[in-house]
């Protein structure tokens, strides 16, 4: 009778055992993804404060005659954002495109799109995650 009980023990043992490791290792998971999607969200949130204050600087710069004068020579070009390609490990370009003229009014206004992208270490594939902020500028002002 006692070497039955043993067997039975030993089985019990193991179940248990096997039981726990799929346990910690739910937990595991669960915790890699967790950290993956605070991650995300913070370079997210990072990526869409770069984009709004590159789109703050511009529209500072638009007041002044010569950025309505020189926006045919950059219209629907991509280019580096004012403040440099690479901000904290996050690089920005800019593009203006749909430039218009108000039949009435005579007043301007362009599309002006921030793109700002990081590096994704969370895929295997390297694959850039990115952030695109648009806004129409106008020179309603004048």
């Amino acid at each position: 009778m006692k070497k039955k009980n043993r067997g039975q023990s030993l089985v019990m043992v193991v179940f248990i055992l096997g039981m726990v490791a799929l346990l910690l290792s739910g937990l595991a998971a669960g915790a890699t993804f967790s950290i993956k999607a605070i991650r995300y969200s913070r370079n997210k949130a990072s990526a869409t404060r770069i984009a709004r204050e590159q789109i703050e600087a511009i529209k500072s710069q638009k007041q002044s005659s010569s950025f309505w004068e020189d926006l045919d020579l950059v219209l629907n070009e991509e280019m580096d954002c004012p403040d440099g390609g690479l901000i904290d490990n996050f690089s920005c370009r800019i593009k203006y495109t749909n430039l218009s003229k108000d039949a009435l009014s005579g007043k301007k206004q362009v599309t002006l799109t921030v793109k700002v992208w990081w590096d994704s270490t969370e895929e295997p594939s390297g694959k850039k995650k990115k952030v695109q902020v648009e806004t129409v500028l106008s020179n309603w002002e004048e």
